[in-house]
């Protein structure tokens, strides 16, 4: 049995990724749900506004409410079969926590968000991120996705992973 691994931020597409990684594993792959957290900027200290540093949100706050979110993600999912299991990590970085958590998966899973093109330059895109960096095939699944069907429709450039990424395809149809 495989793992798809799907990150899971609490966001409408987030959940629209969830629900197509179970209709695609099925019974045949596990499904496991990755919530990344990262711990806020803090603020005063080195900027002569205080003694020291303060965190805007204490630790334990973050932490509980990306599990809440979490929880209320999964049992807001019918898991159709499929085996999901969960958990949230922190990491420097979405895309980092991700990536790493996906390093032993058969697919890693995002949705997809519509960002402007300056935060797209700015602050980057998990979903480009981890299609840069995935050690394993990747999908960002678009928001309201199609039913799954009967096609899968691979891009091969002639790079080095166009051959890994047209044999993951056939072995799923």
């Amino acid at each position: 049995m495989g793992t798809f691994v799907v990150g899971i931020d609490g966001s409408d597409e987030s959940v629209d990724a969830l629900r197509w990684a179970l209709a695609v594993a099925r019974t045949e792959h596990r499904v496991h749900a990755v919530t990344v957290w990262t711990y806020p900027v803090a603020v005063g200290g080195g900027l002569g506004y205080g003694a020291g540093m303060t965190p805007a949100i204490p630790y334990e706050d973050i932490e509980a409410a990306a599990r809440a979110s979490l929880d209320g993600v999964l049992a807001s999912v019918d898991s159709d079969g499929a085996e999901l299991t969960h958990e949230t990590l922190m990491a420097a970085s979405p895309s980092g926590g991700l990536v790493e958590a996906a390093k032993d998966a058969d697919l890693l899973v995002v949705g997809a968000r519509h960002h402007s093109t300056v935060d797209r330059v700015v602050v980057g895109s998990v979903a480009i991120q981890c299609a840069h960096h995935a050690p394993c095939p990747f999908v960002a699944v678009p928001a309201s996705p199609p039913p799954i069907g009967d096609v899968i429709a691979v891009a091969v450039d002639g790079s080095e992973s166009s051959p890994a990424a047209l044999r993951w395809a056939a072995a799923q149809a």
